[in-house]
């Protein structure tokens, strides 16, 4: 359900800023060993990993699709991990790719920042080290100023509705396709990733228990932090352990399900947890440079993209939802004591305190990015996702389901 509150004060804070406090949250999952694997067919072969070069050619990208020929060898990088949902979901993709295409197209893979740290993928796409990726669009404000709407907290619950409104935007709304098109890119499909929750050691029932606690926050978080009185803490997901164990803060926030449970054992140091309404606030792109398309013929190009039609299509009940049961085994079986929803009345209560306070300040911070008409674009996606929650089939979030088990 939608949710925004009473008109608030815009913040002088800057979404540059802001994002490279966010990148910390999604960065902390990546595994420090990294890793790489390859998807063969009848033709294809194993390929090293690049050492300081690149892996395609550094040429201008052409709008001709190219001949078929001889075997095609793209990369793709992430910072997942291999058996996170996204990891999953490209693996599908490139294997299957590599099935149709003969053994012509093979694609290796590099999880966990093997390749490319993560707030360098962007670049590695852009520089030819990457020929696909999995990168947050916010990271970028000044290439993706209209892709960063998805940050905007208080937009929707519906991780399947958010997901399905942004991946019609890439197609739909020419401003939001330009901008990657300018990039010489092109999204293959976008991933909400879960409503945040809370974490604490004594349970969270309101708004007012969070003021002048010192609270880990990321990306827009810390506006509505700030706008109930809270001390948001700028502190990667994976320093959150030790900063509660030490007692440096009180809680933490903007960390999803799996980031808390799977990636990350926050239930060892945190005893109870919630959700307090917050909402979707981000997702993550999984893209295609056009210099790796124009290697592929207009046949090999239609089934990539029949592929990820694919994965947006299967991606909750395939890839997103049983993760994220995993995450709720390992919170459950960790010793979480709770994990609670907070009641609609409270949730409103947060989102008159901060929505709009949040909303004003992406709208300044998509316009000083160059994206116009910004505040209209915000209502269009607004209106697309309450669109989309009318027929959303996910009936309940990944966390209101591990709550039940409490």
């Amino acid at each position: 359900m939608n949710r925004r509150g009473a008109p608030g004060h815009a913040v002088s804070s800057r979404l540059i800023g802001l994002v490279t406090v966010l990148a910390l949250i999604i960065a902390a999952c990546a595994d420090d060993g990294g890793e790489s694997t390859t998807t063969e067919g009848p033709a294809a072969t194993t390929t090293e990993a690049p050492d300081g070069e690149t892996t395609t050619t550094g040429a201008e990208s052409t709008t001709t699709a190219a001949p078929a020929g001889d075997p095609v060898r793209l990369v793709y990088a992430s910072f997942a991990v291999e058996d996170s949902p996204y990891s999953q979901a490209f693996a599908w993709l490139a294997e299957e790719l590599n099935t149709r295409t003969n053994g012509r197209v093979t694609i290796e893979q590099f999880h966990a920042g093997a390749l490319c740290a993560f707030a360098d993928i962007f670049d590695c796409i852009k520089d030819g080290r990457a020929d696909f990726g999995l990168f947050l669009p916010v990271q970028q404000p000044s290439f993706f100023p209209y892709s960063s709407v998805a940050s905007v907290l208080f937009v929707s619950r519906d991780t399947q509705a958010h997901s399905e409104a942004f991946n019609e935007m890439a197609t739909s709304q020419e401003q939001f396709s330009a901008e990657w098109e300018a990039q010489g890119m092109a999204p293959l499909w976008f991933a909400s990733i879960g409503p945040a929750v809370l974490g604490a050691n004594e349970p969270v029932e309101n708004i007012e228990w969070m003021e002048n606690k010192s609270i880990r926050a990321t990306g827009y978080f810390t506006q509505a932090l700030d706008a109930v009185g809270a001390n948001p803490v700028a502190l990667s997901n994976a320093e959150v352990y030790e900063a509660i164990e030490r007692g440096t803060i009180d809680a933490f926030y903007a960390s999803t399900l799996d980031g808390a449970a799977l990636d990350n054992s926050h239930f060892e140091v945190t005893s109870h947890w919630q959700d307090p309404g917050a909402g979707e606030y981000v997702s993550i792109a999984t893209a295609v440079s056009q210099r790796a398309l124009d290697q592929l013929t207009e046949e090999e190009q239609a089934i990539l993209f029949e592929l990820a039609e694919q994965i947006r299509t299967d991606w909750f009940e395939t890839y997103y939802l049983p993760q994220m049961v995993l995450a709720c085994d390992n919170a459950v079986n960790g010793g979480l004591e709770s994990l609670t929803i907070w009641p609609e009345e409270e949730t409103q209560r947060f989102a008159d305190a901060a929505a709009d306070v949040v909303k004003d300040q992406w709208i300044a911070d998509a316009e000083a990015g160059g994206a116009t008409g910004a505040a209209e674009f915000f209502d269009e996606f607004v209106a697309l996702v309450e669109e989309k929650e009318a027929t959303s089939t996910l009936g309940e979030t990944a966390t209101e389901r591990c709550a039940a088990r409490f």
